[in-house]
This record gives structure tokens, sequence and C-alpha cells, in this order.
């Protein structure tokens, strides 16, 4: 089978995107093909998004016509799910085992109905700026008084680990213009694709860099046997070029490393081997994640059939991970865990320790983002001593835009932030990021924030009364070295439970140091859509604040 990608939608910058046939496929003969291949989830939500379209009328034929197939089945399921209006097709038994989707699975929730309800009301409180309601008037809580409020304990902040003296870490970093230079060189010797680099002004960034670049991947795993090819488009923002470029070609970089062909034995053209083993968490006779420690959106199942690999721990340790929690656009012959995952906790760097870092700030940047809802309570802005970012922030005074900030550093202590600016329509646009140093992690959250600069319009004003923080003043627990601030993160993760995993994702043909981080417990995805499962840790911050 021959796939394509292609954007089904973009907003803010980032591109949504679907893998349907590269040729014209009728339904039937997508039907026979999901029959023989009832896992290839490619195609599965290709049907699907078909029968979302559909009339009742259409949808009536249809089942009629296929009436024996036991996709067909999981398809009107999954179709009523979504439109409840036609709930006169829902099959009396639920054929979860014909779908590799997490859709059907998830109806064995008996508080599914709860979390999509609260989902809807977080995303509008996140994406609209809605004022959260009061208990009274809400749905009633997904988890238990002792659920919430066990929530988050356990966390070691970082400023423990701070602490502690990591001086002999301490490396040069290496000028930006070696960076880019060896990043153009990998990505030429990888025989990568790429498009002309452009400017781009969607966000607040003073240089903002896009380049479009061509992915194609090969599979043979079970009865799965398919190609992958597309078009992806990859973003730099920074305060001068070199550190635009530098995080374009870098994001570019851990991308096309993220994006792996498969045969037998395992991942093919990495520098370090990553064989695939096929087995049951229940099963396997060495240390692996219990998926229990990983942001399922399906009931916990430790009998169920999926592909692992290899990680290792901080310390060496050997760890095995679920293949799928790994690569993008992972389809492997095996059931769905979650409905979405992306690029969190992917990290590229001239050395591990900073693809490692990278992967981990992502990663705790978007629990933050997952676990805390938006309150003006924690909103400020900003002034600062620099005398760039201060010429900047009068820049967009003088145009009228206003940006403002919220504080959503976790348990763990590490500093975190969103950023937003406030349309002249109402629109809600909004950046994130996390890092050791808190003025950093400011700024790179307001220079993410999809605001069309310099030529945009004037934006809403900031809420009345904000506090006014310097941003040399925030919390900094930074050390002089990459290597001394993954130290530092590494130790209170481990301190706090959550020894981090990592995969290594280093190409043979690159070797640009690349890696994929999974932190257990942490979450992984704020969406807040109908596949949600709401973290206890979200309403312990939610109640926190009434």
């Amino acid at each position: 089978m021959q796939y394509q990608l292609e954007i089904t939608g973009s907003a803010a910058t980032i591109g949504y995107l679907a893998c349907s046939p590269a040729e014209k496929v009728s339904f039937e003969q997508a039907l026979q093909y999901l029959d023989k291949c009832p896992m290839d989830d490619f195609m599965h939500r290709h049907l699907l998004r078909q029968m979302l379209g559909k009339s009742a009328n259409e949808i009536k034929l249809l089942a009629a016509v296929f009436a024996d197939s036991k996709v067909m089945s999981s398809l009107l399921a999954e179709t009523v799910i979504q439109r409840p209006e036609l709930t006169e097709f829902m099959p009396e038994k639920l054929p979860c085992r014909a779908s590799s989707l997490v859709n059907l699975r998830q109806e064995k929730f008996t508080d599914m109905a709860l979390h999509r309800a609260w989902s809807k009301i977080f995303s509008d409180n996140l994406l609209e700026h809605r004022p959260l309601p009061e208990l009274e008037q809400a749905p009633p809580l997904p988890y238990s008084k002792q659920e919430i409020e066990q929530a988050g304990q356990g966390f070691i902040p970082v400023s423990k680990s701070a602490a502690a003296d990591f001086s002999e870490n301490t490396v040069q970093e290496p000028p930006l213009q070696e960076v880019i230079q060896r990043a153009e060189t990998a990505l030429e010797a990888a025989g990568v694709n790429l498009d002309r680099q452009m400017l781009h002004q969607s966000s607040l960034s003073p240089v903002g860099l896009v380049r479009g670049w061509q992915a194609e991947i090969a599979v043979q795993n079970g009865h799965l046997d398919y190609r992958l090819k597309g078009n992806q488009n990859s973003f730099g923002r920074g305060l001068d070029f070199d550190t635009a470029q530098t995080g374009l070609l870098m994001e570019i970089c851990e991308r096309f490393s993220s994006l792996a062909s498969f045969e037998t034995e395992g991942a093919l053209g990495y520098a370090k081997p990553l064989p695939l083993i096929r087995s049951s968490y229940s099963r396997l006779e060495e240390d692996a994640l219990d998926p229990a420690c990983l942001p399922l959106e399906v009931p916990v199942d430790r009998n169920e059939i999926l592909h692992w690999l290899p990680g290792s721990c901080p310390d060496g340790s050997r760890m095995l991970v679920p293949a799928q929690f790994v690569f993008l656009f992972a389809n492997l012959d095996e059931p769905c865990l979650c409905s979405g995952l992306g690029s969190t906790g992917l990290g590229a760097g001239l050395d591990m320790n900073r693809a490692r870092l990278t992967a981990l700030l992502e990663v705790i940047e978007r629990d933050a983002e997952s676990t805390f809802p938006h309150h003006p309570a924690r909103c400020f802005c900003i002034r600062s001593d620099d005398e760039a970012i201060a010429a900047l922030l009068n820049e967009y005074a003088k145009r009228g835009i206003e940006v403002f900030f919220e504080d959503i550093s976790s348990e763990l202590g590490l500093p975190c932030y969103r950023s937003f600016v406030v349309g002249p329509e109402g629109q809600v646009t909004k950046g994130a990021s996390a890092d050791m140093n808190g003025a950093k992690a400011c700024l790179s959250a307001m220079l993410e924030v999809p605001y069309p600069y310099p030529w945009g319009p004037p934006s809403r004003p900031a809420p009345k009364g904000l506090p006014v923080r310097t941003l040399e003043d925030l919390p900094d627990y930074s050390t002089a070295s990459m290597a001394g601030d993954l130290a530092i993160l590494e130790q209170a993760l481990t301190a706090s439970g959550k020894t981090p995993v990592y995969v290594n994702l280093t190409r043979a043909d690159m070797n640009i140091p690349v890696c994929r981080a999974i932190i257990p417990d942490l979450e992984l995805m704020a969406d807040f859509d109908q596949n949600s499962r709401l973290s206890p840790r979200l309403f312990r911050n939610l109640l926190l604040k009434q």
C-alpha cells in the first residue's frame, strides 16, 4: 500500500496531517484491505474520516451493504461516538478488536463521558480564556477527593538538585555557525530533500524561518506492508538569524530521525540497532516500562501484544519501551494506545547531553500544559534589563501588541510559562516553554506565540492590574553546561520516582545525536479533545484556584 502525507488544515503555524492512500481506493477496496489488515491505523482513519462526512442515508446504505464486515461494524460505532444523532447505527456489541483506534476501547471507561465534558470546559478555558465554572455548576469530577488530593505528591523539586556541584560537567558550547554547518552537512549526507528556506512573520519572533522537506519510509511489519511519503514544514525562531536557523535545522534533524522504516528485525538506518520485540508486558523477560506509567487513552492491559524496543536509563541500564511511543507516524501491526502522539519528547543536538535535555524539557512543558488550567491569578507581564529584549518589548508596545504570561511551573519546580496575545477578534494565541533558566523559558514562550509580527494588527489589551516581573529575576537553576543541567534534571526526576528512559534515534547516515525521552507518569498530550483522559493533577490545580 502506498500512502501520502496530506495537510488537512493548519492553525497557529501547526499543520494537521493525515496519511491517505496515494492512489484512489474505493470504500469497498479499503474495507476489504482492512479485513485483512485490521491494525492499519492509516487506512482505518482514512475510512473513518469518510464516514464522518457522510449523510445518514449514505451510512444506512453502507451498513446494509457491508453488514457482515467486522471492520464496518467498528467504523459505524466510531462514527456514532462522534455523531450521537446516528445512534440507531450503533452495533449491539462493540467490535473493539476490529479497529486499531482507541475510540471503542475507551467506551470501557465508565467515566469517559465526564472526561469529555471536562475536556470541553478546559479547552474553552485555555483556548478562549473562558472562566472556569464553579463546582456547583460543573459536571461531577471524574476522580474521588482522595485521588485528587494525592495527585502530584512525591515530586522532588529541581531546586534541591540545583544545590549540588556539577562544575565538573562544564563544557564550552559550540558557536552557532558550527552547529549550522554540521546540521547542513548531516542532512545532505542523509539525502534529505530540502525546499528553499523562507522567512515567515507568523509569530512574535523577530526572525522566523520556515523550510519544507520530504519524508519517506517503508514498513514491513506483521500483516502491514506500506510506504509513506510526503512533505513537512519545520520552523525556526529567534532574536537573531543564527539562532533561528539553528532551531530550524535541528528540528528537521530530529523529525527526520524519528521517522523510521521497519523490516522484520526492527527499525532501519540507526547508528545503534533498534530491534523490535513482539510481546505482552506480562510476558517480557527483562525490564520494561509498565504501561500503567504511560499516559494511555485506553484501559491498561498488560496482556496486550505490542512491539517493544530498547531504551536506556540515565545510569545506562536497559529498559524496554513501546515502539509506538518513540516514532513519528508510528503505524505497526498492533492496536494504538493513544489517539495521536506527536513530537513531544524528541530532542537533537551536537552531543547527546543537549539532545536529552531538550527532549526532557519538551515533556515537562507539555505535562505542565496538560495539568494547569488557565487562571488570571497566575498571570503577569514582564520587563527586562537586557537592551535587546527591552527594545523588542517596546516594539510590541508601539504596534499595540500586548503580551502577558502565565506561570505553570509544575510540582517539579522547573520554570515553565505560557505566553498569550489576544487578537482583535478575541482569538487567543499562545506559546509555552520550559527551561532550567526562567528568563529563557519566558522568552521562548513569547517568541512561539503565533501572532503576526511586525505587520499584524494591534491586539486586545492584556488583563488589567497584572503584576510586572523582571525577566532576569525569574528562577534560574541552570549551570554552565548542558551536561550539568541534564544531571540536575535527571537527579530530580529520579528522586521523584520518575526516572526517564531515552531511545537513541541517531541515524547512521547523519551522526547528529537525536533521542526520544519518556518520563513515567508525566502527561504527553494537552489537546483536550474527545479522546483525552485527564490527569487528576489537573483537577488538583483546578481546586487550588477555587
